[in-house]
């Protein structure tokens, strides 16, 4: 999924971690999660680019803000 920054991000499969690439340099930036155990699976980013998404190992919906790093499940 792209932001509209024109930055994709993406699950790191197997991981509690998003990621997101910076285009220009393709320098991967890295998020962790806050429960060690969650799996995200996939991803949606909303207009105000939250990304949304699901944890297949615990059954969660989650929202991380990469303004502030912070994701609520």
């Amino acid at each position: 999924m792209i932001d509209s920054k024109g930055n994709p991000w993406f699950c790191e499969f197997g991981t509690h971690k998003l990621a997101r690439v910076n285009p220009a340099t393709g320098e991967i930036t890295e998020f962790t999660l806050p429960r060690a155990d969650a799996r995200p699976h996939r991803i949606a980013i909303a207009s105000d680019d939250a990304v949304w998404y699901t944890d297949f190992q615990g059954g969660r919906l989650g929202r991380f803000d990469p303004v502030t790093s912070q994701a609520r499940e």
